[in-house]
């Protein structure tokens, strides 16, 4: 231990420092090898998997854009972000279950079942109107609780009840399907 003492510190001269640095180069250009050896190797591996994929995601991508466009053509793109809006105020809080706005929506969700299965509101008719004029005695007074429920709510300052209207708009789906 004293003579390396000795010879790497006491002895420092020039010859030492020629010694030490050759052996950092080399050092350093074996790490750099290494490095640069393992970049490759995954360089050639993600190249190799992103070709294989190449080809199918091609495909999905064309898919996915025809199938948005459809979407947006037939407007059912929004009609679904509008049903998940809708499921989202139903599982939220209290205070945004009640508010009467909630009423509307689920009104207008009425609406959208009872006209997929031709039966339409006219523009004249007022919501007790229309809900009178509901002929099947399975539907009729689902549609006329809804249609009170929603009026007292949205017109009459009531709390909007929306975990009994969105009972009923499952009853009346149910019953929709079973026609």
């Amino acid at each position: 231990m004293e003579i390396t003492w000795s010879e790497w510190v006491i002895g420092y001269d020039f010859a030492h420092q020629v010694t030490m640095a050759q052996n950092v180069q080399r050092g350093s250009r074996d790490i750099s090898e290494s490095l640069r050896a393992w970049y490759a190797r995954q360089e050639f591996r993600g190249k190799k998997w992103m070709k294989s994929w190449h080809d199918g995601l091609g495909v999905l991508v064309a898919l996915a854009v025809v199938a948005f466009l459809i979407l947006l053509r037939f407007d059912a793109l929004s009609a679904m972000l509008q049903r998940l809006w809708l499921s989202w105020q139903l599982r939220s809080a209290k205070a945004a279950r009640a508010h009467p706005q909630l009423a509307s929506r689920l009104y207008a969700e009425l609406l959208r079942l009872l006209a997929r299965r031709g039966m339409i509101r006219e523009v004249s008719q007022t919501p007790f109107e229309f809900a009178v004029a509901m002929d099947s005695p399975n539907l009729a007074p689902a549609v006329r609780e809804f249609t009170q429920l929603y009026t007292h709510a949205r017109f009459g300052g009531a709390a909007c009840d929306a975990t009994r209207l969105h009972q009923l708009l499952e009853h009346i789906r149910a019953a929709l399907r079973a026609r």
